[in-house]
Formats: C-alpha cells, structure tokens, sequence
C-alpha cells in the first residue's frame, strides 16, 4: 500500500491531483483529482483477476463512477473514477469515520462560516497543528435561505474540502441558529452535530419596563404547566438564599426575580422543547447544544444567566456552550466596540457562573477581528471557548476578486453601496456608506486594501445576498462570477484565508 501511495497517479487519471488528498484505508488509496468544478474522487485497490475478470471490492463497488483497469510496477490494479456526489460523499464518511461531524463537548472550538462552500482548504491550511476543533461546517438559516444552498450542501461541501486537504483529525458541524423544530429537521436529516439555538425571539425584552403593580399579571400568564412549576417553586429556590460564585454572591430579591422570570420564560420553554427533540430523533448525548441570546436588546445580567442555565439544568436540558449578550457592540468583522475594562469585569462574573453551574463553554458569536478581546476571553473561560465567524471567508473571496479581477470588484463595490440601507438591517452594523469610496476613483492595486477599512468591509459583509442574484455591468451573474474567480485561484484563495484566520487562532490558543 506504501508502494500505492507514492505512485503519480495524476498521469493515469489524466488530470492533477491534490496531494494533500492522497490516503489510504489500510487496502485502497483514495485522492481528489481535477481542479475547481471539474473535480472527481480517485480510489486504485489491488485486484485479484479470475480469467481476466476483476474480483468485486464490496467498498469501491458502492461509490458512484466508472472502473478502469491499471498496471502499476507489472501489479495489475482496478482504479474507480468517482463524480462528487452526495452519495459519494455519504459512502466517503462510511470509509473514513473522522469525516462525519461528531459531538466535541468541552473541546475547544472555531466556527468557520463558508458562504461559498469552497473555504474549507484554506480553513484545514489555518488550522493545522493547533489544539482546537474545527467547525468546517457552519450556516444559519437565514444564510441558507438567501444562499439558495441546504444543509445538505453545506455539509457534503465542507466534507470534501476536509479530503481535499488531508484533514485527519475530528471536526463538527453547526446548524447555526434555528428557531423551531422544523428549522432542525433538515440539518438533522443531513447529519448536522452542533444545534445552535437562537432564542432572543422568545426573550420577553419588555419585561424590565413593567409597572410593579403589574408583574403579577404578567406572571400569571407564564406557561407554568410547560415549565413544570410554580411561582412558589421558584421563590422556593431563588428567594432568601445566597448563591456564592466565589469571585461575588448572588443575591435575588422579588422584583429581580419577577422580572426575570418573565423575562425568560418563554426561552426556557422553547430551549426544553428543542432539547427534548433534537433528544428524540438524534439521541441524549449525540449532539452538542448551544443557546444564543446574543442578539437581545441589552446585555445579560449575571443574575439572568445564572437563572436561565440553572432553569434549563432543572429541566435536564444539558447545554454545550452559552452565548449571551455582552456589553459594548459586537460589529460584523470588526475590532470589539466598547470598554475593555467593563467588558471584561463583565465576563469574569459570567465565568464565575460557568464554574459554579457547568462546565460548559462560552460563546462569542461575530468573532471576526476580535482581537482586543481575546486576552480577556482566555483569562476569564480558559479553552472552554467556541468561537463563530460568519462572512468572513466571503470578504476573502471579495479581496480575491479585487486582487484578479478589479473591474469586477468595482461593479460589487458599487452596486452594494446601492443596497446597504436596505440589507444593514438584519445585521448590527454601524458602517457609513458615505465614507465607503467611488469605486472608479481607486487604483487596481488600492482595491485589495479596501477590506481591510471598517466601512466598506461592513458594506460589503451584509450585502452578500443581494450579489447572489445581482448582475454586473456586462449583465452576467455575479455570484458565478464571484465563484468562477475563487476556482480559477483556489491555491491564492486557501493563501488569503489561512493569513487572515491565523492570527485569530493563534491568539487564541497561546498559553497565558
């Protein structure tokens, strides 16, 4: 098999093949072979013949494609060419376990968003050799529908980008989140191993405002049959105690506890009910868990995180990582915006919290350019830390096209600062359209740069949507266009994404 393995094999297949991507089971070696669209799978095994015929290998046989016979060395071999097929790459997982995403826990964890789908050669080139794991496959619903793509997709395109890079090591894959039991389906059907649940539409952040004299009403209305309690259970177990987190004590008197109880609720409710069937029909156990509330209006108070985990905990309702809202204002590929030091006296106490509940890790969704605030991170969590980046691969991709294709670069750049107003507001962004410059009054090698300039990165991150249908001045697709650049250069793209996720990850996992 060793023989196997150093044997050219792109000279038989007629088309180059990935080196990285060259492995064996202990009986076949398998490869990716071609380049951008026109890529295939190669698999050659030894072959015993009985009068001329080749004896049936039970696992090539199953993979999709055409067989052609081989001589190598005057051994004679069977080599399958295979297309890349979702059944391919389902058989693939079955061939080589550490390509189906798995449930990591308290490991250590970055999320990389891939708009695209062929970011994961350069994520695998950023990760390689550092102590975390890898979430290759990440997608939110809403990105999946304004992408046009499915989870399926998602998942079968990160699969073969870990291949084609030679990634050996464990990785997830986030189903980013979902709301609702039918948001879940698809991602489980498709094999999805992290479900991050986004509750900030069932937070009642109205809650605080109430009249005193009218919590009681608002209480009533709780649904305390789903929550299995009463109001006299949860003064039973909040009220006249103090919890001692060990850098502070918790202290809950009514008002605080009435308000938060409203408050959350609802999520409480919901989170249970997701739990419970993501339980159902994957298993207690077999998937990691994470509940966002990072989109909320104002920050999560210590007293409100404790109450929610320790809510979901009586509930059996085992969480994987929490993710609330912080001070200051989390921007889309942006440095943190905000107080240092308020920020982190903040994440000290919820990591004093985390200590006394969990464990479990903390999340920081747009975690794109945060570098001011990694230190605290690791001070205050250690490596109990997931980290998510969405669009970032995507500004990549941009910077690619500005690199290669500037004319097309100016169309984008043009055309998005025509949509922001209306595309900024799902998103929290703070960019002035104003200051995003004329296109047409930038120098070809000025365009790249422009990525790096808060404004325009902003422009263009929340645009992403739009470019997929929109056309450039010549009438042709954008979004193909923006994907035929990112083939034609797939070596420069894996290049721009490792020197861009690099630091991040490196800052990330330095010892303190």
């Amino acid at each position: 098999m060793r023989l196997l393995m150093n044997v050219n094999w792109s000279a038989f297949i007629g088309r180059p093949v990935y080196p990285d991507s060259m492995t064996s089971d202990g009986k076949r070696v398998f490869f990716i072979a071609g380049q951008g669209c026109d890529r295939v799978l190669g698999m050659v095994s030894p072959t015993t013949f009985i009068n001329n015929q080749p004896l049936r290998d039970p696992v090539t046989s199953a993979f999709e494609g055409a067989d052609q016979p081989v001589q190598v060395n005057q051994q004679r071999l069977m080599m399958k060419v295979c297309p890349l097929t979702p059944r391919n790459a389902a058989i693939l997982r079955m061939v080589f376990p550490r390509l189906r995403p798995a449930p990591i826990g308290l490991q250590m964890s970055f999320g990389f968003g891939d708009r695209l789908g062929m970011a994961t050669p350069g994520h695998v080139q950023a990760v390689r050799g550092l102590d975390l794991v890898p979430v290759f496959a990440q997608q939110s619903v809403k990105e999946i529908s304004r992408t046009g793509r499915t989870p399926a997709e998602v998942l079968d395109d990160a699969i073969w980008g870990a291949f084609q890079a030679g990634w050996q090591d464990n990785m997830a894959a986030d189903a980013d989140c979902i709301r609702s039991k039918d948001d879940a389906d698809p991602w489980i059907e498709a094999g999805f191993s992290w479900y991050t649940l986004d509750l900030h539409e069932y937070v009642d952040q109205r809650a605080q405002p109430i009249r005193p004299q009218d919590l009681q009403s608002r209480l009533d209305i709780l649904p305390w049959a789903l929550l299995e309690d009463t109001l006299e259970g949860v003064e039973g177990r909040y009220l006249h105690h103090s919890f001692d987190l060990g850098l502070f004590r918790l202290i809950y008197d009514r008002d605080t506890l009435y308000r938060t109880l409203i408050k959350y609720g609802n999520a409480i409710v919901q989170a249970m009910r997701m739990y419970r069937y993501l339980c159902l029909r994957l298993g207690e156990g077999r998937f990691d868990f994470e509940i966002t509330i990072d989109q909320c209006d104002t920050p999560t108070t210590q007293a409100e995180h404790f109450f929610f985990v320790n809510e979901l905990q009586r509930l059996g309702v085992r969480i994987t990582c929490f993710s609330p809202r912080l001070v200051g204002r989390f921007e889309r590929g942006v440095d943190y915006i905000g107080n240092l030091s308020t920020l982190s006296y903040e994440l000290e106490r919820h990591a004093a919290i985390m200590s006394y509940l969990g464990p479990y890790k903390f999340g920081l969704h747009s975690g794109s350019g945060k570098f001011s605030v990694f230190p605290a991170l690791q001070q205050s969590f250690n490596r109990l830390l997931h980290i998510k980046t969405s669009g970032s691969s995507y500004l990549e991709a941009l910077r690619l096209v500005a690199m290669c294709e500037p004319a097309l670069f100016r169309d984008i750049l043009y055309l998005c600062r025509e949509e922001y107003a209306s595309d900024r507001m799902d998103y929290p962004v703070s960019a002035d359209v104003g200051r995003v410059p004329d296109p047409n009054r930038i120098g070809d090698d000025r365009l790249p740069n422009l990525l790096d300039e808060m404004n325009t990165r902003q422009v263009l991150a929340v645009t992403f949507a739009f470019l997929a249908t929109a056309r450039d001045s010549t009438g042709q697709p954008i979004g193909e266009r923006i994907s035929d650049v990112v083939r034609q250069h797939e070596y420069l793209y894996s290049d721009l994404l490792s020197s861009y996720f690099k630091p991040h990850l490196f800052a990330l996992t330095q010892s303190k």
